[in-house]
């Protein structure tokens, strides 16, 4: 749990994929956090897509789901579809976009891996990478997946469900947040694009981009 004063108690949210940095900024304000994992898979949300800045703007990247058109299936159950190279687009796509930013080598090595091992099942893929990443963020998070699918959560818990959406006109949490600037690689040429995936800030920010997040949760205190 990190240090803030106003830290709420639960919060229950879904899995996204390499999600985007007003997700990670939520995580922050709870002590216990649940991955709901009972919830019928919702599509075109961040459950399976994230964008990326290349140097021809935002590039969406979407990791392709086995039986897609029901939604009826758990996001527990659904399984990655390898039937297209996926993983080497999207390697391919973020060395591309990230190869000149400050800490992409640093990362690399540990990031390849994702993009080159199957896993079976999505919420398991995330959550690899979920701890990879809030590893490298520095944030001690209590995390667990729900046990079963509430329509009302108890009142000590924040439903967030569906609430970061790459729909503005879906999202609930955004507009309220202070986003951070940093220095992107495209800047000069294309304009910056906030609230990206986390791997931007990341790589371009290296371990600093903890303290980066850290000071906006200050400056909202």
């Amino acid at each position: 749990m990190n240090s803030h004063t106003n830290v709420k108690k639960n919060l229950l949210i879904e899995s996204q994929y390499l999600a985007p940095i007003v997700y990670w900024q939520t995580l922050q304000q709870y002590e216990q956090i649940f991955i709901e994992q009972y919830e019928h898979f919702v599509k075109a949300s961040y459950r399976n897509r994230c964008y990326i800045v290349t140097p021809n703007g935002l590039l969406l990247l979407s990791v392709p789901i086995l039986h897609g058109r029901n939604k009826r299936r758990a996001a527990k159950d659904v399984m990655i579809s390898y039937e297209h190279k996926w993983q080497k687009n999207h390697w391919d796509s973020i060395a591309t976009a990230y190869r000149r930013s400050p800490y992409f080598e640093y990362y690399e090595d540990e990031f390849y891996p994702f993009y080159h091992t199957k896993e079976k099942y999505l919420l398991d893929f995330y959550e690899k990478q979920f701890n990879w990443i809030a590893e490298q963020l520095q944030f001690d998070l209590n995390i667990k997946r729900t046990e079963a699918f509430e329509y009302t959560p108890n009142e000590d818990t924040e439903d967030l469900r569906s609430a970061i959406h790459p729909n503005p006109k879906k999202d609930r949490i955004t507009k309220s947040m202070t986003l951070p600037t940093y220095h992107q690689v495209f800047e000069e040429k294309i304009g910056f694009f906030p609230n990206v995936s986390i791997i931007d800030l990341l790589f371009a920010e290296g371990p600093n981009a903890s303290t980066v997040l850290s000071n906006l949760m200050d400056e909202k205190e």
